[in-house]
């Protein structure tokens, strides 16, 4: 691989054959791989967001990605369920995998104003000649804060979603669902994998509790401040990655440090903690060496959101059914085959579908 530098300070690489590119970065540091657009038609080169986003993380098998084959595995729930009469567990499956893909699709969004921010910012010498010095607050800022708070808003949504389909199909529960109540039935059965999974992330002492950060983000950004950073709002800054392949340059959109600053906050519902700019907090929270990056924090956030489910999936047992229509039931049809496309429609004279 032989980095080469262009006139808008980027790096074109060339990748050598039999490589995997997403093993191409790991001796970058800090520099993650954190999904991929693939294209399959020429149609789809214009559009900036596609459904052919997949993120790294494998599923069990190590075969396919982990949100497609969550997707697929609850969609297959919902349908068994749905066709055993049980139409509220299959309502919960469904909601699931409803927001399974909402959640990758604004993943994707926020990925898509990063990738904007960067070309903006790299182009303008202004900023790309000022790495690791200083923030920048814009309207490509502004769009980077309103991107995260979509994303971590449908990440909670997905952590409900999750949640109680596991209260009704996981531990049995009859009675209205409430994270008190959640919280005892885990602790009950955490000599299973989806449970331990669950306490970890939100409500273990030894655990990272990831996604209970992940709500107190979600609460300081959309209900406390409507702010994502309660110091410096919404902000970036290009950093740089050194290392074997030479300097290459990333975005960062920080999220704030102080998370029992946070907590406060949070307690304090809309009552703001920081009454007046707090200059000191500010200079110290923008001269840390490194911030917890919001697209990264997403990612993770969202990969262990599939985890749980997976892990849950599992333990509840119930056998994936595939719906099966009929030509009757179909209105528009495209098929996309080795590279080929075909597109059907009913016709409303002959109520047969026809290629157009």
């Amino acid at each position: 691989m032989i980095p080469a530098p262009t006139d808008f300070g980027g790096v074109l690489f060339c990748v050598p054959q039999n490589v995997s590119s997403l093993d191409l970065l790991n001796a970058q540091k800090p520099l993650r791989i954190l999904g991929r657009t693939q294209f399959r038609i020429a149609e789809e080169l214009q559009e900036p967001i596609t459904d052919n986003f997949a993120i790294p993380a494998l599923d069990s098998s190590k075969k396919h990605c982990l949100a497609d084959s969550q997707f697929h595995l609850w969609s297959g729930m919902g349908i068994a369920l749905d066709n055993a009469n049980r139409d509220g567990e299959a309502m919960l499956a469904n909601r699931v995998r409803q927001q399974i893909h909402i959640a990758l699709r604004r993943l994707e969004k926020l990925s898509f104003a990063y990738r904007l921010t960067y070309a903006h910012a790299m182009a303008d010498p202004k900023i790309s000649q000022r790495y690791e010095i200083s923030f920048t607050s814009d309207a490509y800022a502004t769009q980077l804060g309103m991107e995260y708070r979509a994303c971590i808003n449908e990440l909670y949504s997905l952590r409900d979603a999750i949640l109680a389909a596991a209260y009704r199909l996981r531990f049995g529960r009859q009675d209205g669902f409430k994270m008190a109540k959640l919280k005892s039935a885990v602790q009950e059965s955490l000599q299973g994998t989806a449970a331990k999974i669950v306490f970890d992330s939100m409500f273990s002492d030894t655990g990272d509790r990831l996604i209970d950060l992940m709500s107190l983000y979600r609460s300081i950004s959309l209900h406390c401040l409507g702010a994502t950073n309660p110091v410096v709002g919404d902000v970036y800054q290009l950093r740089l990655s050194q290392g074997v392949y030479g300097k290459i340059p990333y975005l960062v959109y920080p999220l704030y440090d102080d998370v029992g600053r946070m907590r406060e906050i949070e307690r304090g519902a809309s009552k703001a903690i920081f009454e007046n700019p707090d200059k000191t907090e500010a200079q110290r929270f923008m001269s840390l060496p490194t911030h917890r990056d919001a697209l990264e924090f997403c990612f993770d956030c969202f990969v262990r959101l599939l985890r749980m489910a997976e892990a849950f999936g599992a333990e509840i047992g119930i056998a994936p059914e595939v719906a099966t229509l009929t030509d009757d039931e179909i209105l528009n049809i495209v098929i996309t085959e080795d590279g080929a496309t075909r597109r059907y429609r009913k016709n409303p004279d002959t109520d047969r579908l026809e290629e157009y």
